[in-house]
């Protein structure tokens, strides 16, 4: 009897999340359908980014070799450092929505345009790990935006798999980084800002050091 309540409160839970996700869905653009700038305008708050993340974006695991053989045993202390570099590999917003996949700093990059088209201050944030996390990852990438005075994350690829939630608040960068870490499963080393490409860009920021080496 005791399974059999156990296994009714699942169904209703599950039932309840998959109306939510629906609902969610009814106001996501479809990148087939709605134009990009279009869908932009929609995609106006941090919740309705991740939504869409969460039901089109798929981490792109072919891009992902290519830049580690690319780049295996050129890198800096801080990987693919160089501005340029973000140039070739990082994918303008408008490539990402149309073609639903990329890489961590993909999706940070496309969460940021659209929510600082919206009027949000955001930042691309990067995370140093002191050691790698449980997927072998060293780095990795989100978007940070303030609200009311506080910092939250969106856009980022650990947090999607698992739903739409929103990560935060936290006071400052420094906590959000500590956050993401702990998310991952390890330390911070050192935060930065970069990977920031927009549409119509032909420079891109290099690194700026928060805290670390």
């Amino acid at each position: 009897m005791r399974k059999l309540r156990v296994l009714t409160v699942l169904t209703v839970l599950a039932a309840c999340l998959l109306v939510i996700s629906l609902a969610h869905a009814g106001k996501l653009p479809n990148p087939k359908k709605v134009p990009f700038e279009e869908a932009v305008a929609m995609l106006n708050t941090p919740q309705l980014v991740q939504s869409w993340l969460y039901r089109y974006f798929r981490y792109d695991m072919g891009k992902l070799r290519q830049v580690v053989k690319k780049y295996k045993g050129k890198t800096t202390d801080i990987p693919i450092s160089e501005p340029h570099l973000w140039g070739e590999d990082l994918s303008y917003p408008s490539e990402t929505y149309k073609s639903k996949k990329g890489l961590c700093y993909d999706a940070a990059n496309f969460a940021a345009y659209c929510l600082r088209k919206a009027g949000f201050e955001v930042v691309v944030l990067s995370v140093k790990f002191e050691r790698p996390s449980k997927s072998g990852a060293t780095t990795h990438t989100v978007c940070a935006f303030k609200e009311n005075g506080k910092w939250y994350i969106a856009g980022d690829t650990y947090r999607i798999r698992k739903g739409t939630d929103i990560d935060g608040p936290y006071s400052n960068l420094k906590e959000a980084a500590k956050g993401l870490a702990s998310t991952c499963r390890t330390e911070v080393r050192c935060l930065f800002l970069g990977r920031q490409k927009f549409e119509g860009d032909t420079e891109y920021p290099g690194v700026q050091i928060i805290e670390g080496n």
